[in-house]
């Protein structure tokens, strides 16, 4: 929907949860909450994700393709593959391309 005030891209959605989340995680209350950890995580990579890329990774689960969040995660790394959005340059041209040495951070830094 392109409606004023609504999101339209998953990545403009993380990016929300993200700038929420950020100074509220570092509080050393909310460290022991598991999942809003995982969602934060979630965020953060979301964020940097090309917007199709994204898009999977939000999927919900449905017990059939999608049974765990693992399965998620290995069908957005096998898009990202298959598009050849993961580029081993640090400087790449292209809005759906990611330099692997940042994705690779990106990850440590989410889990």
């Amino acid at each position: 929907r392109d409606d004023p005030g609504t999101f339209n891209d998953m990545n403009q959605v993380a990016e929300k949860i993200w700038e929420f989340c950020r100074t509220k995680i570092n509080h050393n209350g909310l460290l022991r909450f598991s999942k809003l950890r995982i969602t934060f995580g979630l965020a953060m990579i979301c964020r940097f994700l090309p917007s199709s890329a994204a898009e999977i990774l939000s999927r919900p689960l449905d017990n059939l393709v999608f049974r765990t969040p693992l399965h998620l995660f290995i069908s957005t790394l096998e898009h990202m593959e298959t598009k050849k959005m993961i580029q081993d340059l640090s400087v790449v041209s292209g809005d759906d391309l990611i330099p692997a040495g940042q994705f690779e951070y990106v990850l440590h830094d989410a889990s």
